[in-house]
This record gives C-alpha cells, sequence and structure tokens, in this order.
C-alpha cells in the first residue's frame, strides 16, 4: 500500500481527488495513527524520517533551492538508515543489508 503523506492532512480539500479524499478530516487522522500502530508492532521495521526547518536550512551556503533541501534532508535520512545497519550489523555479528525505496518529487521527475 503507497498513499502519499499529503493525503492524510486533515486541511487539504484540494479538488484533486486522491485515494483518501473520500474519508473526513477526523477519519484521515484515524487511519494515519491505525497505519502507525500498525507499522510499530514490528519490531524489525524501522522508520527514519528528517524534519528540516526552512529558515535555517537556506541560511547555510549549499542550500539555494528547493532542491538542494530536499537532498540536503535525503542525505540524512540515507545517513541515519547506513547508521542503522551497521549497528544490526555489529549485534548480530554478520553483515546486514537494506533497501531505500524512494518516490519522485513530482510526476516531471519521471522523465
Amino acid at each position: 500500500m503507497a498513499k502519499k503523506w499529503r493525503y492524510f492532512s486533515p486541511h487539504n480539500k484540494g479538488i484533486k481527488q486522491h485515494p483518501l479524499t473520500h474519508l473526513s478530516g477526523r477519519e484521515k487522522e484515524e487511519f494515519k495513527f491505525s497505519l502507525f500502530n500498525l507499522i510499530t508492532k514490528f519490531k524489525a521495521i524501522r522508520s527514519i524520517c528528517a524534519v528540516v526547518n526552512i529558515k535555517k536550512a537556506y541560511s547555510l551556503d549549499y542550500v539555494q533551492s528547493d532542491n538542494d533541501m530536499y537532498w540536503y534532508a535525503y542525505k540524512h535520512i540515507i545517513e541515519r538508515f547506513q547508521f542503522h545497519l551497521q549497528d544490526l550489523s555489529r549485534m548480530v555479528g554478520s553483515k546486514i543489508n537494506g533497501l531505500v525505496i524512494c518516490d519522485n518529487r513530482q510526476p516531471k521527475d519521471d522523465h
């Protein structure tokens, strides 16, 4: 199941139809928390996120555009994932591999 995070917004009342359009704001929140509960139920599943402070990000010399900010956040997520795999490898005594699956930012990125 793949859901765009913006679909969960209880305030997103855009005219563009998406898989959660039929849900009310409260139902979207309930669905989101049910999904979180399902994911966190399994110790083998790890969720890694990045929150970017836009003002601070743009004050950095190497963040000049929204793409720079996106890759800056992406870099931190991938680093955290690599550290997680290294920690697991040390714990179990053998190399643990992982997989990162990313959705594109915009439909034009498919090209």
